[in-house]
């Protein structure tokens, strides 16, 4: 709105025209141009600067609107400011994920926690990984921290510590739980990492009727992809044994 600080007896005519300041003309507004007429004993007129919407998350932008006005008016001391307002947020999107366990030592592997969009201000989320039926420093590597994002990077990982063994057990879970400032979206904040067991059993107890007479070879395949053979044979007091053979490729 322009104002004038008190009605005129004759038409007053000013012209205008819009400014880039750190709004981009074509990007952030439609630049425009024109004049109004202030009516005698008409104080107030309208200019309509168009602002173009987006979704990225960015500071609040500024223009002004330059002024022509005919001798004996006053022009403001500086143009008018125009604030366009953000009103976006980033989103982080996490998703629930898995990982082998290994069978010794720490294996590292990368979890991918993603913008929906770019951001053109820095963009900061804290994680931290929270035990569930996993243990931490037991299953795995116990870690909190800040993600940042610079303007336009839409990826980043954080560094995750599986602690491998040898001991067959049910697949084991913990959490990474995600805190973020006002302007961030979570809609998963606590994402799920399944420990999966990748181990054998350290016995079997194979049960198998026998025949009366010859070899009876029976094979069964483990989880490593081996095979072992469990053979028959009469023993010298008459009775049987049985022994394992050596793995084959099964």
């Amino acid at each position: 709105s322009l104002v004038l600080s008190e009605a005129s007896p004759v038409p007053v005519t000013i012209g205008y025209s819009t400014v880039a300041g750190t709004a981009t003309a074509g990007v952030d507004f439609e630049p425009t141009n024109g004049v109004v007429v202030f009516a005698p004993g008409e104080r107030t007129q309208v200019v309509n600067v168009r602002i173009l919407g987006d979704t990225v998350l960015e500071r609040d932008e500024t223009l002004t609107l330059a002024l022509e006005v005919p001798a004996g008016v006053t022009a403001p001391p500086s143009p008018p400011v125009i604030t366009i307002q953000n009103d976006d947020r980033a989103i982080v999107l996490a998703t629930n994920m898995a990982y082998p366990e290994g069978n010794a030592g720490t294996n590292f592997f990368q979890y991918p926690l993603v913008l929906q969009f770019a951001s053109d201000v820095p963009v900061e989320v804290q994680y931290s990984l929270h035990a569930s039926t996993a243990t931490a420093n037991v299953d795995f590597v116990p870690a909190s921290g800040v993600l940042i994002y610079s303007p336009g990077q839409t990826t980043n990982y954080i560094s995750i510590g599986i602690i491998g063994d040898a001991v067959q057990e049910p697949d084991e879970t913990f959490t990474i739980d995600l805190t973020a400032a006002a302007q961030v979206d979570l809609p998963l904040i606590s994402a799920v990492v399944t420990i999966l067991d990748d181990d054998l059993p350290s016995s079997i107890d194979l049960r198998i009727r026998m025949g009366d007479a010859g070899v009876v070879s029976v094979e069964f395949d483990s989880r490593a992809g081996a095979s072992y053979q469990l053979q028959r044979r009469p023993a010298l007091d008459g009775g049987d044994w049985m022994d394992f053979g050596a793995p084959v490729p099964g």
